[in-house]
Formats: C-alpha cells, sequence, structure tokens
C-alpha cells in the first residue's frame, strides 16, 4: 500500500510539474491549482488512503506528500508570475507610445486685454515722468476714506456699497490710498500714477465688484 501510495504521489508531481509548465492563462493555471492542491483535488484523494496505513509508515509517506504539495505550489507560484509578466508586456505593446514624435505645436500665450491696456497707460505716465506705486488690495478705513477726506457719514463707507473684511478694514474702493501711502514717505513734488484692482458692492450687466483703476 505505501509503494502504490508513493507512486501515485510523484506520478501527480511528476503530471502536475508538465501541466503547471505548459500553462498558458492566469485563469487556466487557477483551476489546476485547484484540481491538483484543492480540498477536492487529486493531493486530497490520494492522501485519503493514509488512512490504510500502518501508523510506521504513514510519517514516510507524509514526508513525500509535503515535498510534491510544496513542490507544486512553488511552480504554480512562479509560473503565476511569469504570466503576470507576459501580460504586462502584452499590454504594453498594445498601448506603446512612440515618445520621439515630435510634439503638439502650441500658440504662443497673450496679454489679457485689461492687462495689456493698463500697461500702455502706465507707459504714457512714464514717458511724462511719473513713476508707478503699489499698494495693498485690503486696505484700513484710514486709508481708504479718512485720509482722503471722505465724512464718516458719506454713503460710499456703508456695508452695501464698500466690502469690509472685519471692522476697520476693507477691500479698497479706490487706489487713491496709494498716493496717502507716497506722500507719508516722499517729499514733494510727487508725480505717480497707481493702477490697480478695486471692489466695490455693485454687480450687474455693467458692472463687477473687481475692477481696475
Amino acid at each position: 500500500m505505501t509503494t502504490e501510495i508513493t507512486g501515485k504521489l510523484n506520478e501527480l508531481e511528476r503530471r502536475g510539474l508538465e501541466a503547471v509548465a505548459a500553462c498558458d492563462d492566469p485563469r487556466q493555471l487557477e483551476s489546476l491549482r485547484v484540481s491538483l492542491l484543492g480540498r477536492k483535488g487529486e493531493l486530497t484523494e490520494i492522501l485519503r488512503g493514509l488512512a490504510s496505513l500502518s501508523p510506521d509508515e504513514r510519517p514516510e509517506v507524509g514526508k513525500i506528500a509535503n515535498r510534491v504539495k510544496e513542490a507544486l505550489t512553488s511552480a504554480i507560484d512562479r509560473r503565476k508570475v511569469e504570466l503576470d509578466e507576459l501580460e504586462e508586456v502584452r499590454r504594453a505593446q498594445q498601448t506603446f507610445f512612440d515618445w520621439t514624435l515630435p510634439g503638439r505645436s502650441l500658440p504662443p500665450g497673450r496679454t489679457h486685454l485689461i492687462a495689456r491696456t493698463a500697461r500702455e497707460v502706465v507707459d504714457v505716465f512714464r514717458a511724462m515722468g511719473f513713476k508707478v506705486a503699489w499698494g495693498p488690495d485690503v486696505e484700513t478705513e484710514y486709508y481708504n476714506f479718512d485720509a482722503l477726506n471722505t465724512p464718516s457719514d458719506h454713503p460710499a463707507r456703508d456695508s452695501h456699497d464698500t466690502f469690509y473684511v472685519r471692522p476697520g478694514v476693507v477691500l479698497r474702493t479706490q487706489t487713491s490710498p496709494v498716493q496717502i501711502r507716497v506722500m507719508e514717505r516722499t517729499q514733494p513734488p510727487v508725480a505717480i500714477v497707481a493702477p490697480g484692482r478695486v471692489y466695490r458692492v455693485d454687480w450687474d450687466a455693467t458692472h463687477s465688484p473687481m475692477f481696475f483703476q
């Protein structure tokens, strides 16, 4: 009985290794694994014969069975890796992209109409001797209103006309605050132009809450 079982195990190993080597499909390989090593596979069926062996015979046959199982498992795992690599190569060949192809020509970018117009206006002032000055978009009420002699009850200071970031701080409604900042640190005569974005609560078909001065 021992010779019969070991013969079946050796034959299973030989046939299994040949079948694994010849397998060229991952799904077929998985089916082969189940048929060889699954709960209802050939190895399990052969090992049922261990019950008929004597206690002295079982360890030796068990060693052979473990060797066969390890050999088949290793072969299946290696073949799976090989098939996965072949599949990656196949996909790469199907989706091949020639990186040496020339790129598409893109039209050159252009300056926005508003920016171009502002630049042209600034160039005119510079030609007359004016300097360009810049200031913050977020401004204090002092520079935006008080320093420009805007009365505290002036409608422009209401929240329905001016964006308040927090009490005492606004989004500037004009670029005139830049003049105050320049005059604070510059001795007369002062000749500046202060282009930039300004903000007012005014939005309709002809107005935007952000525009340029």
